[in-house]
């Protein structure tokens, strides 16, 4: 079963923050949130054999999704999954998308007004295009949605704490999963109610 510290680093390893390329972001963005969404409906049925061959358009995925589970907290995601599409769709049948540019500003505006799970916090400036950003926010918040019961080994949350003061994504990733790693922590020993919303600082 792949972990949510795997699920990060294949992000960073098939989307690396040295890309500029909105095209490449995109694409590549996509498909990182289509992997992770099939993960999240896999998760979720009790024969998901029957599902890894098939072959299901992105919005059909969204729809089998959203109705898998009543979760307030991850409802606006279903619309961001949307957006994205929008932009993969522009991208995939017009050479030259006239409204690309206003998709992709829509996307980020759409995300980072709703997206308050956790708080994020670097010491250094980050590499990464805003865009990025956004789709990492959306793959964060299908990630940490997979499995309430997901954890990261000790190991691997050592190995992360001599990171945390890298610069770029990675260290980006080292907050990120401390903050997944504390979330659960005081959801497993007190419940949802004490789970406190934080806004995303950029």
């Amino acid at each position: 079963m792949t972990s949510d510290l795997e699920r990060y680093e294949g992000f960073m390893s098939h989307l690396p923050e040295e890309t500029k390329d909105k095209s490449l972001i995109a694409l590549k963005g996509h498909l990182l949130l289509e992997t992770c969404l099939r993960e999240y409906i896999y998760n979720r049925v009790p024969h998901p054999e029957r599902l890894r061959k098939k072959q299901h358009t992105f919005a059909v995925l969204i729809d089998f999704a959203s109705s898998l589970q009543n979760d307030s907290k991850i409802e606006w995601v279903w619309k961001a999954l949307r957006k994205a599409n929008q932009i993969r769709n522009q991208l995939a049948h017009q050479l030259e998308p006239k409204e690309l540019d206003t998709l992709e500003q829509d996307f980020i505006t759409y995300v980072e007004d709703r997206d308050g799970e956790f708080s994020v916090r670097t010491d250094k400036p980050l590499k990464y295009e805003k865009l990025a950003l956004v789709y990492f926010q959306v793959f964060d918040v299908l990630v940490r949605a997979i499995s309430v019961k997901g954890e990261i080994p000790e190991e691997s949350i050592a190995r992360l704490k001599r990171a945390k003061d890298s610069m770029g994504l990675s260290g980006l990733l080292a907050n990120v999963i401390f903050q997944h790693d504390k979330q659960q922590h005081v959801y497993k020993k007190y419940g949802p109610r004490h789970s406190k919303k934080k806004k995303r600082v950029w």
